[in-house]
Parts: structure tokens; C-alpha cells; sequence
């Protein structure tokens, strides 16, 4: 998705929403694949700890603002029973 998005967006007259509805999908689901990618990559040495991370989490964490992640990140680790030493993983 985040190729596909780079290379339409390219057009600059924005085709990749036209082409993602025409294979059914929508818009605040394919922004939530896409911020999810973005926090994989930008945290890569951490990759495999974020990819065992419950998928549902991962869009919260990556849908959060930077100045707010630590604290919503201290919360949801204390309610899911995580070590919350994980959070230094998502600072930025």
C-alpha cells in the first residue's frame, strides 16, 4: 500500500484514493495499514517486537501524536499486562 500510495501520489492529482476504493477498500482502513508500516520502518531494528505486538495495538500506537505516545503507551501496556520497559521502544 505505501508504494502504491508513493507512486500515485506522484501524479499529483490523486489517484490513489480512486484506486484503492476501486478494489473495495477504504480509506481510514488503508491509512491504518499504512501508519502501521510507517511505525515498523521507522523502528526496524525493533521490528520483530512491534510484529508480535497485537495488530490492534500497533494501529493505536502508530495512529497516536509523538508528543502524547509515551503516555498512551504506559497506559495500554498497563492494562494488557506488558512489560512496560517495551514503551522506550516507541519514543522518538
Amino acid at each position: 500500500m505505501k508504494e502504491a500510495q508513493d507512486m500515485l501520489a506522484k501524479n499529483g492529482y490523486g489517484c490513489f484514493r480512486s484506486w484503492i476504493e476501486s478494489l473495495g477498500m477504504k480509506k481510514d482502513a488503508v491509512n491504518r495499514l499504512i501508519n502501521r508500516y510507517d511505525l515498523i520502518v521507522a523502528n526496524c531494528d525493533d521490528q520483530e517486537l512491534i510484529e508480535d505486538l497485537p495488530v490492534s495495538l500497533t494501529y493505536e500506537i502508530a495512529g497516536w501524536s509523538r508528543i502524547s505516545r509515551r503516555q498512551k503507551l504506559d497506559r495500554c501496556f498497563a492494562q494488557s499486562d506488558m512489560p512496560s520497559q517495551n514503551c522506550a521502544l516507541f519514543q522518538t
